[in-house]
Parts: structure tokens; C-alpha cells; sequence
């Protein structure tokens, strides 16, 4: 195309005059040498067009404003002074070193940081009312300054003033604190606000909603684009809080190719078990009584107004005269502020604490100024929510997005939320309204979507016009990320929903369930591919199908689907109802959801065309979107700064039965520190506790350790009911199964006991496979082995009709007692628990050679007995053997820094 010259000459004076005015300076910042030392004045002078240059690697303390400047469509520019070569290009990702798959170093990035103190809680950036035309890339802004307060870049406010408008943050790294967290990311409450190729993380809160990215008093439009979004409460929030601007609904909102993610460790106790306690001096004065005194700490961290405790470490005691202190030791917790002791006059019964003032690992326990509380059984998280979240909004595109991790905690677990709120009750305009929801892919939750047609709570407006379109929804599975959701639940009558052509995998009980007085209208369902499950399209007191289809989507259109497994007489036609085994049969495996030609679905869509969803088209969009392992070399590991320790259990030992064997390791040493614990295992009884078990050792997706006051603990492996048909014998390569390792004798009669209980107290809930890596019988013959469907059946309820109530205790034996367990050789073993009967909980097993050999641990029913682990604590500690035999002795030790080590030895009983 060929131009005239006077067109390009009036193209050249508005892009050059425009974007570039001849009166455009740099303003330079730095520690020294520079026009500037802070960036305050440096902002302050600023004039439209101006770029301010920050030495990279610096660290500017702030708070910052942006400045309204005068009426200028040219930009203020406030950036690393590193060169652009060294710096991600227009349209990359900034990922931070340290980072997975980094590009850029953080020596490159000016560091923004609050100041703290009193100014805690004002964002580190925020705008002066009527701000505009600002620009903030290759930049860190830094919250840990702010002690997990409010906001990290606050792009407008909550008020009715002159709204901020036209400003962008591109290549940005914005975080929180990585112990305490941020409430918030980036507000955005303004008009025509971008948020581009930025790296935004650790934001998350206790007992409070965090966002990495929200808007509620602005008008938009905004495009959140190409980011790393990382947020504990909702990653992306519009809505929330209602808007000081009457009639205000944040409006066309771009979310694209954005990795919008919660990390897995977000599901974990936020501060670690205080490890390693015990006692170094009890001659100190103080205000104790004579006796024996129970210790147990817990480590403690403030974040915001909120304190979040760790679960308490293990108990150590000891004994000090009348008018006596205790000091007691214990190794540090990441991120913790100080730690709290907790103490009492009898095992397991702490009742009052006192705290240290610092993080400290070394307190002088007085006994005075003592406060009563307890320690409570588990440590705090961090509230998680949802992933991507809209309560008002309108005309919102969110395409070519990987949504990734979220589960049942503060809510359901549903990665996406569209649910109409007036929050305060002052806003009743607020309303969703042409939401597209396309070439998306959502990963690893408990459900899809939840979507409400209004606010139960105060008068909104209806939601209208959802498109869920051409996305993949896989492993939704509610078993593995906990709760009931479903993968679409819809409710109190939103109108024109549709749902065409996705692709989803699930275990959930319903793909689409309904609830409310109210129908919805308008609704379609078609060309999906899913399994049915057990209730497929259901709706709140309805039955699977057409019935429930007429009760809550009258004059829908539900065809053309595939629902596997279901029953095609309860559904309209035409829909497609293969069976599991076929559809099993139609993907190529792994992660790969595409259809294979050889389907006998394939051709199920409206016209013979293929159901689901395009993935090349999806998998186009969202390449480049996944931060992964990194692809370049990474720069060499720092020396190691710890050396482990090295166990040594003295031996070989002999003693006669009943005897007590003195087991030494002082011998043990630590190269670069010291020994700070000790634990022998005995070899005769045997104690472990499904809390224990590392995660490492819970493989597939079936058993899941879930948090259980009524435990050991506090926490049982769970295979939930899934409606599964018994099997008659093991699988000799299961996908699903747990396992167990432990030290036990050759020759030895062993008594394998569990403490169970059946979902819904069902019989049909009660039993487990179990095999051994080396069991035999009396005789010396394999019996029960893993890698065969040979296997010990351990079921809770006491013979035909005994019924099951609670936990309870039992064995291989049904109405009688079992035979013993034996092994081949001595030393380590393995043993599988896989499943027979689903719906049925496990806390503890115990292999006993004397105490419970021939008596059970506790009752079949509604039983509370927990068994004591038998293992010792000391340097040198002394243990009876009751039976004869060569028993595998092992000591376990750990040194300052929490490093381990362990070594066996032989004790030959006589």
C-alpha cells in the first residue's frame, strides 16, 4: 500500500507529536549521582510525556503516589534504567529470577518497598485522584514492608472522586511478603487500566479474602493480559465490595493468556511443626511446682491484625524441684515471630503457655505470669477461595487462560465463581452481564463453575448471558480436591446461559445440578463430552434427566452430549451415552483429551461434527501461558550449608527376655552442629499413624489424607464412597493404594490390627486390602504379597450382622481372631493398603509381637482408643523384649538444622 505524503505527514506529527512531545525529559534516580535520590520528587515534577529512570537493583522506599497531572494524552514513564536488550521485549512475561522458567534478574528491577511502621497499610504505589497516563514496567514492588496489609499497587479508590484513568503496569513483579502474604495485589478502580506481562505473587491472607488482581469502583474497560497471577482468596476478583459510584458495573474486561494459579503448598499448615523440642537445664530458679512438668510449642507468626499458629511440636517433659525453671530448645520455623510454650502437669493435658518475644529457640519456662489456653491440634492456612471470581461486572471476555489449583477450604472449591452480590446492600443495580468464558483450560478442582441468577441476600439484578464455549475442564474431582461440587452448579434463575462444546473430565456425582424456587431460562447444554456420573443433569430434589430437566430448565436445549455411563431413557434425544469402558477407550492418554478417530463418539456433535471442545484451537491460545520447569541451565547450587548428621546405634546387642537392653547413641555425631534428637524403634511393636505416612507413599488419586479431630493426630487416610462394585481379589499393579514401611523381625508372630471406620457406618463400606513385601505363613510360605491378588482382607465389622458404628478396632479375622503375620527376613518391609470396599478411613495401624497379639487394641465400635507410640527419645534409652528373636533395631537422629539421618542394628533376644 502506497501512502501520500501529505497523509504521512500527518501520521508521523501525531505519532511523534503526540507520543513524544519535543519538551520530553528523563528524570534519573539513585542512591547517588543522580537528579534524584527518592522517587517522590522525582514523581512530583514529572510532566506528561517524561520518563523517570530508577537505577536497577536499588531499593526506594516509599510509599508512592502518581500525581494528577494537567490534561495530556502523553505518558509519564517510570522504569528500570537497565538497558532494554537485557529486558523482556513488548509482549513477554517478566519472570523474575528465582522463578521458574526466569528471564530477567532481579538486579535489573528497581525494588519499590513501603515503609512500614505506621504506614503499614498503605499501598507501596496508589493515585492522587484524576491520575492519568502513567506507565510502570521492569519494576519489583515489594509488600514486605507491609507486614500483610492491604494493597501493593492501588490504581484508583473507593470513593466518588476523579476517577484515574489510562494507566498500565507491564512487565511487572509484584508480591507480598513470601511468610505473611498481602491482602492485595493490584486495585484496579478506574477507567481504561491494562495490567500486562507481569509476575504477581504471594498473595494470600489468614482468615481474609486475598486478590492478587480486583476492581469494584471502576468503570473499565481493563485487560489483564499474559500475567502470572497467584492469589490465596480469588486471583481475579470484579465485584466484592459495592462501588461508591451509583449505578458503576466494571465493564469490558479482557482476561487473555493469563497462568492464573494457587501453588499446592497453599493446602499445608502455613508454618511448620516446631521440631525437635527438648530440655537443656532444669536447675534455674523459678516459680514451677515439684513434679513433672509437659511441654509441647507452638510457633507463631502475625500477618495483618491475625495471628497464625503452627500445630504443636511433640511433647518432652521434664521434672523440677519446688521454685524451679525449665529451659527448653527446639528448631526454628521459617517465617516464624515468636513461639508459644505451652505447659501442663500431666501427658497430652498442656493448659497454660507463655510466649517468648522473639523468634528465639531457647525459653526459660518460670512458671510465672502463666495464661491459660491449650494448644490447638492443627496450624492455621491460608484462606483460599476461588480462582476467578465476578459479583458485578459486564461484557467480560476471559479466553485463552490455564486456571489452575483450587479446593475445598473457605468455599466449595469451584474455579469459577459468577454470582451477582450487593454486597453492603447499598448497590441493588450491581449485575453480571456477556460474560465469555472460551479456549480456557481449568485444571485440578473440586468443580468448574458456580453461577447465580441473583444475590439471596439483597435485591441485584439478574444474570444474562453466560457462554462457557470450546474449554477443557480436567481432573475436576472432588475426591482428590475435596468437598461435593459439581461441575457446573446453577441456581436462583439466571437467564440465556449456554454451555457448547467443552470437554470434561470429572468424578463429580453431577455435571449439571440445579437449585432454587425458580426456573432458568434459556439454557443450553449441548455437544459437551463427560462421563454422567452418578446423577448427571440433577437438579435439588429432583431425579437424574428429564425429570429434573423439566422441573429447572423447561424449553432447553439439551442434545447432542455425551454423558458416559448414564442412562440414555432419562435423557431428550439426541445425546450419546457410551459406556465407561469406551470412553476410557477414546483419549490417547495422560493429558492428552483429544478425540481419537476411533471414538464411537466421535462424529456425536449436531451435524456429525466432533463433540467437545477444539483442543488445537485451545491448545494455540494457551501456548506459552504455563510457567513450567525452567528450560535454560540454571546457575550452579550454592555449596551445601549443613552437613547431616550420622547415626550410630552401637551393637549388635543380646538380652534375655524380660531383661532391659541399654541402647547407647552417643556415639552418633554431626560434622557442622549438634544432635538435637533421637528416636529408637524396637522392632517388636509396631505403631504407625496414617498422619505419618509421607505423601510420597499415598500414590494415585483415591486415598486422601483428610483432617479428622476424632483421628490420631488429627488427621485419617480416606478412600471416599464412590459407589464402586467389590472386587474379588487384589490387583497385583493398582493405581490406587498406600503404603507403609517399617523394621520387623524374621520368625517373629506378628498381630496386624487397624482402626477404621465405614462411611455412613455401612457394611458395605468396611474393608481393605493388604499385602506384604516379604509375609509368610507359620510354615515359611509367601502369603499376601505385593505385585500379586493375593491379599489380607481387613474388615471392621465383627462377623454377619455385627454391624460397624464409629471407629473402631479389627483384624484379618471375621468373628474370630486372626492368625499372626510373619516375615521372611528380618529388617525392612512394606506393606500396601489398597482398596476393596470404598468409603472406609484408617488412622492407625499397629503390628504387635506381645501387647495386642492376642487381644485387640480396642472395641469394634465407636471406640476412641488411640495406641501409644512405642518408640524411645533418648541418647540412651532401655526397652524389654517379651518373645524371642533377632529384632532389627534403628536409630533415628536429627541435628540443629533439622537434617536426619538413620542406621539399623540387630538385638538378639534369648
Amino acid at each position: 500500500m502506497h501512502l501520500s505524503r501529505s497523509v504521512c505527514v500527518v501520521l508521523c506529527l501525531v505519532f511523534f507529536g503526540l507520543a513524544h512531545p519535543s519538551s520530553a525529559a528523563t528524570l534519573r534516580v539513585c542512591a547517588s549521582g543522580c537528579e534524584y535520590a527518592k522517587l517522590q520528587p522525582a514523581i512530583d515534577a514529572a510532566t506528561p510525556g517524561d520518563t523517570i529512570l530508577l537505577r536497577a537493583g536499588e531499593t526506594f522506599v516509599g510509599p508512592f503516589i502518581l500525581r494528577a497531572k494537567p490534561s495530556s494524552s502523553a505518558w509519564i514513564t517510570i522504569r528500570s534504567d537497565a538497558a532494554d536488550p537485557v529486558l523482556p521485549p513488548d509482549g513477554v512475561r517478566l519472570i523474575p529470577s528465582g522463578k521458574a522458567n526466569a528471564n530477567t534478574s532481579r538486579s535489573l528491577l528497581p525494588r519499590l518497598l513501603g515503609q512500614g511502621g505506621a504506614l503499614k497499610t498503605t499501598p507501596v504505589v496508589r493515585t492522587e485522584p484524576g491520575a492519568h497516563h502513567y506507565v510502570l514496567k521492569f519494576l519489583e514492588v515489594d509488600g514486605s514492608a507491609n507486614l500483610g496489609f492491604e494493597t501493593l499497587i492501588a490504581l484508583g479508590d473507593d470513593t466518588t472522586s476523579t476517577p484515574v484513568h489510562d494507566l498500565v503496569v507491564d512487565r511487572v513483579y509484584a508480591h507480598g511478603d513470601q511468610y505473611k502474604g498481602m491482602k492485595r495485589g493490584i486495585a484496579l478502580n478506574g477507567q481504561r487500566t491494562d495490567v500486562l506481562n507481569s509476575y504477581i505473587c504471594d498473595i494470600k491472607a489468614v482468615n481474609a479474602d486475598a486478590q492478587a488482581i480486583n476492581g469494584y469502583n471502576g468503570a473499565g474497560p481493563f485487560r489483564i493480559i499474559n500475567n502470572y497471577v497467584e492469589g490465596a482468596g480469588e486471583n481475579i476478583l470484579f465485584g466484592g465490595s459495592d462501588p461508591a459510584i451509583s449505578q458503576l458495573v466494571p465493564s469490558n474486561i479482557e482476561v487473555r493468556g493469563n497462568h492464573i494459579y494457587k501453588p499446592l503448598t497453599w493446602q499445608n499448615d502455613i508454618l511448620a511443626r516446631p521440631g525437635s523440642p527438648r530440655v537443656s537445664s532444669t536447675s534455674s530458679s523459678g516459680s514451677l511446682a515439684a513434679g513433672t512438668h509437659y511441654f509441647k510449642v507452638v510457633a507463631l507468626m502475625t500477618t495483618d491484625t491475625r495471628t497464625a499458629v503452627s500445630a504443636p511440636s511433640s511433647e518432652v517433659s521434664a521434672s523440677a524441684a519446688s521454685g524451679k525453671s525449665i529451659t527448653l530448645t527446639w528448631s526454628a520455623v521459617s517465617g516464624a515471630d515468636r513461639y508459644r510454650i505451652y505447659r501442663g502437669t500431666s501427658a497430652g493435658h498442656e493448659s497454660v503457655y507463655l510466649e517468648t518475644s522473639s523468634a528465639t529457640t531457647t525459653f526459660n519456662y518460670t512458671g510465672a505470669s502463666e495464661k491459660s489456653g491449650a494448644p490447638a491440634s492443627s496450624g492455621t492456612k491460608w484462606t483460599v477461595k476461588n480462582i476467578f471470581e465476578l459479583k458485578n461486572a459486564e461484557h467480560v471476555t476471559v479466553e485463552g487462560n490455564i486456571l489452575e489449583n483450587v479446593w475445598q477450604a473457605g468455599q466449595y472449591g469451584y474455579a469459577i465463581v459468577l454470582t451477582p452480590r450487593n454486597q453492603n446492600g447499598t448497590s441493588p443495580w450491581v449485575r453480571l452481564r456477556d460474560i465469555t468464558i472460551t479456549n480456557n483450560i481449568v485444571r485440578h478442582a473440586s468443580g468448574v463453575i458456580q453461577l447465580a441468577g441473583y444475590d439471596v441476600n439483597s435485591p441485584t439484578q439478574q444474570t444474562q448471558g453466560v457462554v462457557v464455549r470450546n474449554n477443557l475442564f480436567y481432573d475436576i474431582n472432588p475426591g482428590k480436591w475435596g468437598g461435593s461440587a459439581k461441575v457446573f452448579l446453577i441456581g436462583d434463575a439466571p437467564a440465556n446461559v449456554v454451555i457448547d462444546h467443552n470437554t470434561i473430565i470429572d468424578t463429580n456425582t453431577s455435571v449439571v445440578y440445579a437449585y432454587g424456587s425458580k426456573t432458568i431460562t434459556g439454557f443450553v447444554y449441548t455437544n459437551n463430552i463427560s462421563p454422567h456420573g452418578t446423577y448427571g443433569i440433577m437438579g435439588e430434589n429432583g431425579r437424574p434427566g428429564q425429570y429434573s430437566i423439566d422441573k429447572f430448565f423447561p424449553a432447553s436445549n439439551i442434545t447432542y452430549n455425551v454423558l458416559a455411563g448414564g442412562p440414555a431413557s432419562s435423557y431428550p434425544k439426541p445425546n450419546a451415552f457410551p459406556t465407561m469402558d469406551q470412553w476410557n477407550a477414546s483419549f490417547p492418554g495422560g493429558d492428552d483429551y483429544r478425540l481419537k478417530i476411533t471414538s464411537v463418539f466421535y462424529g456425536a456433535g449436531a451435524g456429525g461434527t466432533v463433540p467437545g471442545a477444539d483442543l488445537g484451537i485451545v491448545g494455540a491460545l494457551v501456548t506459552g501461558v504455563e510457567i513450567t520447569a525452567p528450560t535454560s541451565t540454571p546457575p550452579p547450587p550454592p555449596p551445601p550449608t549443613n552437613v547431616a548428621p550420622v547415626a550410630r546405634p552401637g551393637g549388635p546387642y543380646s538380652v534375655s527376655v524380660g531383661t532391659p537392653l541399654s541402647a547407647d547413641g552417643s556415639a552418633s555425631t554431626d560434622a557442622d552442629g549438634t544432635i538435637t534428637a533421637y528416636r529408637w524403634s524396637w522392632g517388636d511393636e509396631i505403631v504407625v499413624d496414617a498422619a505419618d505416612i509421607p505423601a510420597g507413599d499415598i500414590k494415585g488419586t483415591r486415598w486422601i489424607r483428610t483432617q479428622d479431630g476424632s483421628a490420631s493426630k488429627g488427621f485419617a487416610l480416606r478412600n471416599p464412597d464412590r459407589g464402586d462394585a467389590k472386587p474379588a481379589s487384589a490387583l497385583a499393579a493398582p493405581a490406587n493404594y498406600v503404603e507403609v514401611h517399617f523394621y520387623a523381625a524374621a520368625g517373629v508372630p506378628y498381630h496386624l490390627w487397624f482402626r477404621m471406620r465405614a462411611d455412613n457406618d455401612s457394611y458395605t463400606n468396611d474393608s481393605m486390602f493388604v499385602q506384604f513385601s516379604g509375609a509368610v505363613d507359620a510354615l515359611g510360605h509367601a502369603v499376601n504379597r505385593i505385585s500379586t491378588t493375593s491379599a489380607s482382607i481387613v474388615i471392621l465389622e465383627e462377623g454377619k450382622g455385627a454391624g460397624v458404628s464409629g471407629w473402631g478396632w479389627n483384624d484379618e479375622g471375621y468373628g474370630t481372631l486372626a492368625a499372626p503375620v510373619y516375615f521372611a527376613s528380618s529388617g525392612l518391609q512394606t506393606l500396601r493398603v489398597q482398596q476393596r470396599e470404598d468409603g472406609i478411613s484408617w488412622d492407625q495401624l499397629v503390628l504387635s509381637s506381645h501387647a495386642y497379639l492376642s487381644k485387640r487394641p480396642g472395641s469394634t465400635k465407636a471406640d476412641a482408643t488411640l495406641v501409644a507410640n512405642p518408640d524411645s527419645t533418648s541418647m540412651v534409652s532401655s526397652h524389654s523384649y517379651a518373645v524371642a528373636g533377632q529384632y532389627p533395631l534403628v536409630l533415628t537422629v536429627v541435628d540443629n538444622v533439622g537434617a536426619a539421618a538413620t542406621a539399623a542394628t540387630t538385638v538378639t533376644v534369648r
